[in-house]
């Protein structure tokens, strides 16, 4: 046999040797995710029977019947728009500008 010969079996032993060690390596880190996903979906459980904190969902955002959307408009016309709210807030009280947008567009389109 030789030399050559005897070098290729080493590089096929070396490879059959690493090829079981990353299979080895691979099956370790499976049962170690396992473990922690396990460890993970308990305490997901724990935080449920926790009460809820924070803000109740309450006002336009979280409201089925408002949608957010995105316009350009003009700025004076913005400016009119902020003018004309404050007069409002002066007769009726608080008002934002999705309140008196809603109204105009209802006006509008009547």
């Amino acid at each position: 046999m030789s030399l050559r010969n005897v070098m290729d079996l080493q590089t096929v032993e070396d490879e059959k040797i690493d090829t079981t060690s990353k299979t080895q390596n691979k099956q370790k880190l499976k049962k170690a995710v396992g473990a922690k996903q396990k460890s993970v979906k308990t305490k997901v459980s724990e935080k449920d029977e926790v009460k809820k904190v924070g803000r109740p969902a309450t006002g336009k955002r979280s409201s089925d019947d408002y949608r957010q959307v995105t316009a350009f408009i003009r700025k004076d016309l913005h400016q009119k728009a902020r003018r004309a709210i404050i007069d409002l807030e002066d007769i009726e009280g608080d008002i934002d500008f999705s309140d008196f947008l809603n109204r105009a567009l209802e006006a509008y389109l009547k």
